[in-house]
């Protein structure tokens, strides 16, 4: 009798393992958003045969990754493809990409830079001040972008360039200390020597108007310069 009792209860735990296992990967298709013909350029880490989606995202889940592609091959056998990092997406008819958060960024105007994924101001945007613009790119889950580097520094100017930027909006001021500009986030620009002023001198032309900063599209150039807060551009850049 024991040993009935025994074998039931090891029969109910296997139930039970077998639920948990099942929940678990319906929760894990929960994170992936569906977007039908579509096909994921990026570093594949897996790709295999499964029988089902929620087989698929769960691997994409356990590797920790941006995404995944599925589709019906022959009979029940499906395709599933992970990819650790997108670098974009293309129109493919007959396959489907999920994304995941950072996956589906790429289908809502982020684009990828140097490993950042980043928001460009779309192309007809309002122009908007300085203080509206950082308020924009926080609606969006992100903060204005801080250029680090010279990598950073091209990808601004390439923005300019193919979005008619006028201008754009660097994120530095000298809110906090008159005459001092720093980043947005308090940290020196000391380093930013990829960034070109206009005159040549950091802060040329200060004021205690012209607390913020933006820079004008010039032969390919973005040159660098003061400006009141109050002014409105349509470039500026999200991360």
């Amino acid at each position: 009798m024991i040993g009935k009792e025994r074998l039931i209860s090891a029969h109910l735990y296997y139930i039970a393992l077998g639920l948990a296992v099942l929940v678990s990967l319906v929760q894990t298709d929960r994170y992936f958003t569906a977007v039908p013909s579509t096909a994921i350029q990026g570093t594949t880490i897996i790709q295999l045969q499964v029988t089902s989606r929620s087989q698929c995202a769960a691997l994409a889940d356990a590797k920790g990754c941006e995404g995944f592609t599925w589709n019906l091959t022959s009979g029940t056998q499906t395709s599933c493809a992970v990819y650790g990092v997108i670098t974009g997406l293309v129109n493919t008819t007959g396959v489907t990409a999920y994304l995941t958060k950072t996956g589906r960024k790429l289908t809502e105007g982020f684009v990828i830079n140097d490993n950042k994924i980043l928001l460009p101001a779309p192309v007809g945007v309002t122009a908007m001040t300085y203080d509206a613009v950082v308020s924009w790119c926080i609606s969006r889950g992100t903060k204005i972008f801080i250029p680090r580097n010279t990598n950073d520094w091209n990808f601004m100017v390439q923005m300019a360039i193919q979005r008619s930027y006028g201008h754009i909006w660097i994120p530095m001021t000298d809110i906090a200390v008159e005459g001092t500009y720093v980043w947005q986030d308090g940290t020196s620009i000391s380093n930013a020597t990829y960034v070109t002023w206009g005159t040549g001198t950091v802060g040329s032309g200060n004021s205690e108007t012209l607390d913020c900063v933006s820079a004008h599209l010039s032969l390919n150039s973005l040159y660098v310069h003061t400006d009141p807060c109050t002014y409105a551009y349509n470039g500026f850049i999200c991360a």
